[in-house]
């Protein structure tokens, strides 16, 4: 865009500057033909209409010589002053030319020094401009040059925000496709897993029929149960004061129970007849039976099978019935069938979690239960795998441990011959005998016997010292009922003990009395008599 200079104003002279830089403007014209052509259009200036300054100046004398004259002329003799003045006037005129020559040259330099000045002004007013328009256009162009820059730059973080997700996405799909082919070959291999297990559970299923089931994997299950309930539940019920009281209370009330279960059925025998014996001891343990069942039923409804108190109370009357086992059972072996069947009436009624906690509690008191004898693990003292196989101390002698765990296997001998009939048991209200059998869990039911005895029987176990005094037990607790059970197999186990007697790499070591015993039974059961003896097995009158 061309900058266009402002018109400048005229001057006091009546030149205007040019319009451009490059003209130069018209002479001046004589100042005298401006005064004349001016005296002529205007009227005669008075003396009280000029000021001081104009009269003082060249300009004002000759003004006043004109005005003399207009004044004067009528009154006076003009051709005669004009002779007179001829001469002066022709002087003053040169003298007056002069003076305006000068005063014209002074002016003219003014003038140009003026236009000069208006020159630079203009060209400096020019130039200022053309820099702010340079400045403005720059600025212009550098807020655009930004504003594109920012605009870029959004673009790019939107491209870049648009690859991102689009890589997001991607990343994304191909996680899930990669979690869907895992879930797939998950899956599957869960369907194999468990095709597996279907085939291992039929293979476990088959061998349990012939005491196949490992003895090692049956131990370490009850015996981390147990240990789980004395690490979990016990320590809740000794934090709470609550708790702890109400479980006091009630522990108070079942260890007698139990206590004067066998002691009062052992005053039974010796004082009263058979007929009323039966009548006498079913009477007992029903009220015992029942007055248990209440006392544990207490926690149980208030906060159910899983509370802390109510497996407290299990395992207290676990221990209990442990404890009687080791002190009475041990001296006599008959005692353990009205423990029993204590324990199955309650477990077929109402309190099935017996079954776990009685079975984790007697693993733990007699590894032979299952049979298992776990050795001595790395990093294990010998007081603590000693109490592991349920020795009491270093100074329990061999035969005070083979008694004990005798009393405590004939305990559980007498759980898995106890006959599941309502007639046989105390239960609340009548129930079918097929109900009952489906109610008692598999630890306690009579095909155990038969695992049992598999275990026991399998290399090396027989040379343990315990084993012969357990198998034993087993026949005088079992030997009947296992071979109505078992028929044709049962005697084929029979005869093949009897066969291996004899042996003496066979069996254990110092273990001649109880390996008599076992064939003095086994001597008896081929006479025709039966293995073992129904007294206390059967109460019904």
């Amino acid at each position: 865009m061309k900058f266009k200079v402002p018109e400048i104003s005229k001057n006091g002279y009546g030149i205007s500057d040019s319009d451009s830089d490059d003209d130069y403007p018209t002479p001046p014209r004589r100042l005298k033909s401006i005064l004349k052509s001016s005296a002529a259009a205007k009227s005669p200036p008075t003396r009280a209409s000029l000021n001081k300054s104009h009269i003082d100046s060249d300009y004002g004398r000759w003004d006043e010589i004109e005005h003399f004259q207009n004044t004067y002329t009528s009154s006076v003799d003009y051709h005669h002053l004009n002779d007179s003045f001829t001469r002066s006037s022709s002087l003053q005129h040169l003298e007056t030319d002069t003076s305006i020559d000068k005063e014209l040259e002074a002016i003219q330099s003014t003038i140009s020094s003026l236009q000069l000045q208006s020159q630079e002004e203009t060209r400096k007013l020019a130039h200022d401009f053309d820099k702010r328009n340079k400045d403005l256009w720059s600025s212009i162009e550098a807020s655009i040059s930004l504003a594109q820059k920012d605009a870029d730059r959004e673009l790019e973080e939107q491209k870049r925000a648009e690859e991102t997700r689009q890589r997001i996405a991607q990343e994304q799909d191909e996680q899930r496709k990669e979690e869907m082919r895992k879930k797939e070959a998950e899956q599957k291999q869960q369907m194999q897993e468990r095709s597996k297990q279907i085939q291992q559970e039929k293979a476990e299923a088959e061998k349990q029929k012939f005491g196949l089931v490992s003895a090692k994997k049956e131990y370490e299950h009850w015996y981390s149960l147990i240990m789980e309930v004395k690490r979990n539940v016990l320590p809740l019920v000794a934090q709470d004061p609550a708790i702890k009281k109400a479980c006091s209370a009630s522990k108070r009330k079942i260890t007698p129970k139990i206590g004067q279960l066998t002691n009062s059925i052992g005053q039974i025998k010796r004082i009263v007849g058979v007929a009323l014996r039966f009548r006498l001891e079913a009477h007992l343990i029903s009220t015992q039976t029942s007055e248990i069942s209440d006392i544990l039923s207490e926690p149980k409804n208030l906060h159910g099978d899983q509370s802390p108190a109510y497996i407290w109370l299990l395992n207290h009357l676990s221990k209990c019935l442990l404890r009687q086992a080791e002190a009475e059972v041990s001296a006599k072996i008959t005692t353990a069938f009205p423990l029993a069947r204590l324990v199955v009436s309650l477990v077929v009624s109402e309190h099935p979690r017996l079954a776990d906690i009685l079975m984790g509690r007697l693993v733990k008191k007699a590894c032979w239960i299952v049979p298992y004898y776990p050795l001595r693990g790395e990093g294990e003292s010998e007081e603590q795998w000693m109490r592991r196989i349920g020795r009491k101390n270093k100074d329990e002698t061999t035969v005070q441990y083979n008694d004990r765990m005798g009393g405590t296997a004939a305990f559980y001998f007498a759980i898995l011959q106890t006959r599941l009939t309502s007639t046989n048991l105390v239960l609340p209200q009548q129930v079918g005998d097929d109900d009952i059998i489906s109610r008692l869990p598999a630890q306690f039911r009579f095909s155990q016997s038969w695992t049992w005895l598999s275990h026991a029987l399998r290399p090396p176990m027989p040379t343990l010292s315990t084993i012969p005094q357990l198998l034993a037990t087993f026949f005088e607790m079992l030997g009947e009922p296992y071979r109505l059970a078992y028929g044709k197999q049962a005697v084929k186990v029979l005869q093949l003990i009897k066969s291996r007697i004899d042996d003496e790499n066979a069996w254990a070591k110092n273990s001649e009395a109880n390996m008599t015993r076992i064939k003095l039974l086994l001597d008896k059961w081929q006479t025709g008599q039966p293995l073992s003896s129904s007294d206390g097995r059967i109460w019904e009158a």
